[in-house]
């Protein structure tokens, strides 16, 4: 047996234990990707009848059992992956009056922001949704007035 018969043979089994690994991540990886009994709850959130351009919406359990489900709210949209059941539903929105940089002179500008949804919709809010596959669309017409 020559020298290069001797290295084929060692590498062979390295390139089939290193083929296995990449095919079981893989799939581990996919079957990390599945909803898990997920839905999606989209809809609209207005003030006053215009579109709340930045804020966010987050779903928590009416029995407090469960996880939250947030996400953004872009220009009065919304998209939250979410599991089925009544939901206590709040709502923060911004607007942006002005900019300053990150940590001091020459870095990159942040925005400034105010809060602009009444604590009705968030620290007191009484907003609840009841998600169920054939309930995923939420829209919130909120009120600046008490």
């Amino acid at each position: 047996m020559d020298c290069c018969q001797v290295l084929q043979r060692s590498t062979k089994p390295r390139r089939t234990i290193l083929i296995l690994c990449f095919v079981v991540v893989s799939f581990l990886s996919l079957a990390g990707c599945s909803s898990n009994g997920k839905l999606e709850a989209t809809g609209e959130v207005t003030l006053d009848g215009k579109p709340v351009e930045d804020g966010t919406i987050d779903f928590s359990p009416l029995d407090g059992n469960g996880a939250t489900a947030g996400g953004k709210i872009l220009q009065g949209h919304y998209k939250v992956p979410i599991y089925a059941g009544e939901k206590r539903v709040i709502i923060h929105g911004y607007k942006h009056v002005g900019s300053k940089p990150i940590s001091g002179p020459g870095t990159p500008m942040m925005p400034i922001r105010e809060p602009i949804v009444p604590k009705q919709y968030n620290e007191e809010t009484k907003l609840t949704a009841s998600v169920d596959s054939s309930h995923l669309t939420h829209n919130f017409e909120l009120s600046s007035k008490k």
